[in-house]
């Protein structure tokens, strides 16, 4: 059975350090549910939350990473930055997408980072309002699971060249290692597949190249998703005060399960939370929907007795 997960994403606020540590001692001081607890804190009160709430029942989550390890990028923090600090990382939010022009390609790098810096991602999706009155919500999720997984990234290396195969003795498992490691590292991966002449002369040829493809690139995607949370918000209902509804909660979680057994993964060990004006009254109506395993919440984390029935419900 997946793990319930409750994160409070505290985005700009509250406005000093002091008032973020205070805040952290009051959310770890929460009877304890079945549900896990996290908050997500803004990032220069990241040092003194974790380390107020350090050894209490509670993961410290960072609000955003770059997807660049280091340099010239005034104002952000690195994925080793924040390891050490924080359990996991917020990547692909819907706020983060729209300010700052994050498309599908630049999540997958914040991903891939997360991942290689040993973090555990919240990995955002949710259709516009546009989208939604359209019907394409499932359409767009689906989207963007696949491309943020398992886009290519950036310029890069040969992987799993033949001659290396050959001479070095790379099966698909080590392939899919050196794939991981390059995409982790920001590069674009050039694959090479293909068949011996022997499997050519048997009629193997179409067989062999989609069970490499199928190797290499599963064991990546799965590689990626070992500790991967996907949270959905529907863009629409964000600050709205406009939560969707139970039942398009879960269609939304089955759309992503889907996208996420069509590359492999096992799906079913990948919880999906639910974010978009998440309250203590409309929290009800998403504890009880199938396949949503909690929330991730905006400002109703900001007060404690609030968040705690919000806790409470996805025991």
């Amino acid at each position: 059975m997946r793990a319930r997960l409750v994160v409070g994403n505290w985005k700009m606020n509250p406005p000093t350090i002091e008032d973020a540590v205070e805040l952290a001692r009051a959310v770890a001081a929460l009877p304890r549910s079945s549900a896990k607890l996290g908050i997500a804190p803004p990032a220069v009160a990241l040092a003194a939350v974790a380390d107020a709430v350090r050894g209490r029942d509670l993961a410290v989550f960072a609000q955003d990473v770059h997807w660049e390890e280091k340099g010239a990028f005034t104002g952000q923090i690195s994925a080793t930055m924040v390891r050490g600090l924080a359990e996991g990382a917020i990547v692909g939010h819907s706020e983060v997408r729209r300010d700052q022009g994050d498309d599908d390609a630049r999540v997958a790098r914040k991903l891939a980072r997360a991942v290689a810096a040993g973090l555990r991602p919240i990995l955002c999706v949710g259709e516009s309002e546009a989208e939604f009155v359209a019907g394409e919500s499932t359409n767009v999720v689906a989207r963007q699971i696949s491309a943020d997984l398992v886009r290519g990234l950036a310029e890069g290396a040969i992987v799993g060249h033949s001659e290396v195969r050959r001479d070095q003795g790379d099966d698909d498992a080590r392939v899919a290692r050196k794939l991981a490691r390059a995409v982790a590292a920001g590069l674009r991966p050039i694959l090479c597949v293909g068949e011996s002449e022997a499997e050519f002369v048997a009629g193997e040829s179409t067989n062999v190249v989609a069970r490499q493809i199928s190797a290499d690139l599963a064991a990546l995607v799965r590689g990626s998703v070992g500790r991967l949370v996907v949270a959905y918000e529907p863009i629409w209902a964000i600050g709205t005060g406009r939560p969707a509804t139970g039942a398009h909660a879960t269609a939304a979680a089955r759309a992503i399960r889907t996208a996420l057994r069509g590359m492999d993964v096992d799906a079913d060990a990948v919880p999906v939370l639910y974010g978009g004006s998440v309250s203590a009254k409309s929290v009800v109506e998403f504890a009880r929907a199938d396949g949503i395993d909690g929330a991730l919440v905006g400002g109703a984390s900001l007060d404690p007795d609030e968040f705690g029935a919000i806790v409470r419900a996805f025991t």
